[in-house]
C-alpha cells in the first residue's frame, strides 16, 4: 500500500482507530472523545472505502502497516 496515494491519517483518524483497535464500540469511542456516534461510524466508513477494507480489523492492520512503515521511513 502506497501511503503518497491514500495520504496520512489526522489526528482524529488516527485517535479513532486507535480506540477502535482498543476494543471500544462507535458508541463509547463518541462518549470518550465527544462526537456524535454517527460521526465516529462515518470517519471509519470513510477510512475502510479510503484503504479498500471490509470490516474494521482489516483498516486496523492496514494503519498499523503505514505507521511502523511511516516511522521507519520519514524524517
Amino acid at each position: 500500500m502506497d501511503p503518497q496515494k491514500h495520504g496520512r491519517l489526522s489526528a482524529r483518524e488516527q485517535e479513532i482507530v486507535e480506540l477502535a483497535r482498543d476494543g471500544l464500540t462507535n458508541h463509547e469511542i463518541a462518549q470518550l472523545i465527544g462526537l456524535a456516534e454517527a460521526s465516529v461510524k462515518g470517519v471509519l466508513a470513510r477510512l475502510m472505502r479510503r484503504f479498500d477494507c471490509q470490516n474494521r480489523m482489516q483498516l486496523i492492520a492496514v494503519v498499523e502497516t503505514l505507521r511502523s512503515g511511516g516511522e521507519n521511513g520519514s524524517a
